[in-house]
């Protein structure tokens, strides 16, 4: 079933044309595709983050450190931690 689900949303990230997102590449292939598919201004945010409220996350109060989502890439935004704050 997992196999099945993973077959499929892969299908349709290929479909939309996000080919970085197809597990059967290899790692470096799939880095380098979607590398060459990003902006600089993409590739800086994605390095640099930034501070305050995550908009898709508004349980994480605070919000910390955050990269933000570049939809169009299918790149989700995740939260940067160095640990338990106590």
């Amino acid at each position: 079933m997992v196999g099945m689900n993973l077959a499929l949303s892969s299908h349709a990230a290929l479909s939309q044309g996000l080919p970085w997102m197809d597990p059967t590449l290899a790692a470096d292939t799939r880095a380098q595709l979607l590398v060459g598919a990003m902006t600089l201004d993409q590739k800086i945010e994605q390095l640099h983050g930034q501070s305050g409220p995550i908009p898709e996350v508004p349980q994480c109060r605070n919000g910390g450190r955050h990269v933000p989502v570049i939809p169009s890439l299918g790149i989700p935004t995740f939260r940067i931690s160095n640990g338990p704050s106590e």
